[in-house]
């Protein structure tokens, strides 16, 4: 009984996702790691705003995730806005997958 009564808290604790860590990389860098490869319906790259100091990316495919920053200005990203969690409001870059033929 007290294993039931301590389930929700378990699933609580199980749900706090550790803090998002980007790395750290040169706009040279990014931009080889952005390389067209094999196309994927799944794949996307997003800016995800900036702060004071950095742009930040995400690179999303299917479930794999991986998050990257450069210095500010360092990568073309059109209208900079506040980095946000909320996707809604990402700009959608052209690269890998989906960058031009």
């Amino acid at each position: 009984m007290r294993i039931v009564a301590l389930l929700p808290l378990l699933v609580i604790l199980a749900s706090c996702a550790a803090p998002v860590r980007h790395h750290l990389v040169n706009s040279t860098a990014l931009l080889g790691i952005t390389a067209p490869g094999e196309p994927s319906k799944a794949e996307g790259w997003y800016y995800v705003g900036s702060d004071e100091r950095f742009d930040y990316f995400k690179h999303q495919d299917f479930k794999i995730r991986h998050y990257y920053k450069t210095k500010i200005g360092e990568i073309d990203v059109g209208r900079r806005f506040p980095k946000t969690s909320r996707q809604s409001r990402w700009t959608s870059m052209p690269w890998g997958g989906r960058a031009p033929r």
